[in-house]
């Protein structure tokens, strides 16, 4: 045999051996699989379950407390209102709030009647059941109180030297009264 027919010959088994691997990768790639696996789709299930589960949770977490900053600047707006609406009048009035029954009252005039606001059903506010006004402090020593009632004068402001402290949720918000302007705000 020449060489060139020996050259011949190893370039036939060349090309036979790639058509048969040519043949092989085909038929591989005709019946292979091209979905998913379960063990894949599960995988992606548990994850997309627990980042479900943490956003429900967050989102549950921020309602509630969408729900008690809303209460705290319901209070703050009645306040402000009484105080707003009284000034306007010339009358003194009366903030009476008890710890205990989670309520305050707005009174005025020296005979103290209920001060009922426009667009308002009654004198006395009851916070919601997720609200709770846990203290009071007010005067020198800070001492915590189950009930308080603060006077403000004609001019909306408070007659006592110290300012008023309304703890909500153990402290999570407070309304401050501040003596002696009269300034209500929530931190």
């Amino acid at each position: 045999m020449s060489l060139g027919s020996v050259r011949q010959a190893q370039s036939r088994k060349n090309i036979l051996a790639n058509i048969k691997n040519a043949d092989y990768r085909r038929r591989f790639f005709l019946y292979r699989s091209t979905g998913f696996t379960l063990v894949e789709l599960i995988a992606v299930m548990v994850v997309v379950s627990i980042i479900a589960s943490a956003v429900v949770t967050s989102y549950s977490s921020y309602n509630q407390w969408m729900d008690k900053n809303e209460a705290v600047l319901g209070m703050l707006r009645t306040l402000r209102k009484a105080r707003d609406y009284c000034v306007t009048r010339n009358e003194k009035f009366f903030l009476t709030v008890d710890a205990e029954q989670n309520t305050y009252v707005l009174q005025y005039k020296d005979t103290r009647d209920s001060l009922y606001l426009p667009q308002a059903a009654s004198a006395e506010f009851t916070m919601p059941f997720y609200t709770d006004i846990t203290s009071l402090t007010m005067g020198a020593e800070h001492t915590s109180k189950p009930s308080a009632t603060l006077e403000f004068n004609l001019f909306g402001e408070p007659v006592i030297d110290y300012n008023l402290n309304i703890y909500i949720n153990n402290g999570e918000r407070t309304i401050v009264v501040v003596s002696p302007t009269g300034y209500i705000y929530a931190r």
